[in-house]
């Protein structure tokens, strides 16, 4: 499939022929960001507050704001998506089916 440079009503040009498989893809991964980045802000939260992070609590803060502003970025980036809003429904089904893997795998967070 070929791929065309068009315009809309409004004038603006977008990619007629990425909506197949390219479409899917760029959606799956910009989930992938987000869960990843939704986990990092939580770890790193974890550590900060608990002041683990750094013994300087004004460069840690600095570097939890810093974390928050790229978790923020890429929220308003996935929501502002032109396409379909992503499916949480894959992404929800494989964390459960990770988590009972690590359940009875012996991963020690899961495991109580």
């Amino acid at each position: 499939m070929r791929l065309k440079i068009v315009k809309n009503k409004q004038g603006k040009k977008r990619v007629s022929g990425f909506y197949f498989l390219g479409g899917d893809f760029y959606k799956l991964l910009w989930l992938l960001l987000f869960l990843a980045s939704t986990g990092f802000m939580i770890w790193l939260g974890m550590r900060v507050f608990s002041q683990t992070l750094l013994e300087s609590r004004v460069i840690s803060s600095v570097i939890f704001m810093a974390g928050l502003g790229l978790w923020i970025t890429i929220w308003i980036r996935m929501r502002g998506n032109r396409w379909r809003s992503p499916s949480y429904k894959l992404m929800l089904f494989s964390l459960i089916c990770i988590t009972v893997i690590f359940a009875f795998a012996g991963v020690q967070p899961m495991v109580t």
